[in-house]
């Protein structure tokens, strides 16, 4: 299989959506109420998710004989056209669903660095995820 590495921004912008969705996790920590087993639970996510990864590397050297920089386009001509669309938006995908937890996050940090106390209803949580989503 022949890898093109003509462009390296891909690294970049994958090493800055790791950073986000790692400075997230005690967004998923706090509200866990056995805390004890957080590190277990998060542990075997990242098992789980390095087991497909690993699964997925491995069968593209053997699928393809030329690999596209963006994988997810190298089933721009697969056969079952519901399958292809949605390997070539996976990425799309996996966006959208880590921005709502993101938002969290920036919406919680937001509050603790502005807040002087308790807001109304209204103000904790519309103007605080406006403001997010401007900053943002």
């Amino acid at each position: 299989a022949v890898v093109s590495t003509q462009s390296g921004h891909y690294g970049r912008g994958v090493s800055v959506y790791c950073f986000m969705c790692q400075h997230s996790l005690p967004s998923f920590i706090t509200p866990m109420k056995r805390q004890s087993r957080a590190t277990l639970v998060l542990f075997l996510a990242l098992v789980a998710c390095l087991a497909i990864y690993l699964l997925v590397c491995y069968t593209a050297t053997f699928a393809f004989n030329d690999i596209v920089d963006v994988y997810t386009l190298n089933f721009a001509e697969y056969h079952v056209v519901p399958i292809r669309y949605f390997l070539q938006l996976y990425p799309v995908f996996c966006l959208s669903a880590s921005y709502p937890i993101i938002g969290i996050t920036l919406r919680n940090n937001l509050k603790t660095l502005f807040s002087k106390g308790e807001y109304p209803w209204v103000i904790d949580r519309v103007s605080w995820v406006i403001g997010g989503w401007v900053i943002g």
